[in-house]
């Protein structure tokens, strides 16, 4: 493999769904209402939920009101 093509492994690098509150300011109950409504996407492993950098910040495209109602949708 030629320098140019190696791996950018910070990419794949994950955030604990506190780690995302944290970062984005958003509570961290938004967070998980995101994720299980498949607006915020990720991987539940075990007890944890666990987001790449890409699906963050996909997410933060979103305004704060439509990450906080994106969160409040499909919600029991």
């Amino acid at each position: 493999m030629a320098p140019d093509d190696e791996l950018d492994l910070t990419e794949l690098r994950t955030l604990t769904a506190q780690e995302v509150a944290d970062a984005t300011g958003v509570p961290l109950e938004t967070v998980w209402s995101s994720a299980k409504n498949g607006s915020l996407y990720g991987r539940k492993l075990g007890r944890e939920w666990r987001f790449t950098l890409q699906a963050v910040r996909e997410w933060v495209g979103l305004t704060p009101e439509q990450a906080k109602r994106a969160g409040e949708e499909k919600t029991p």
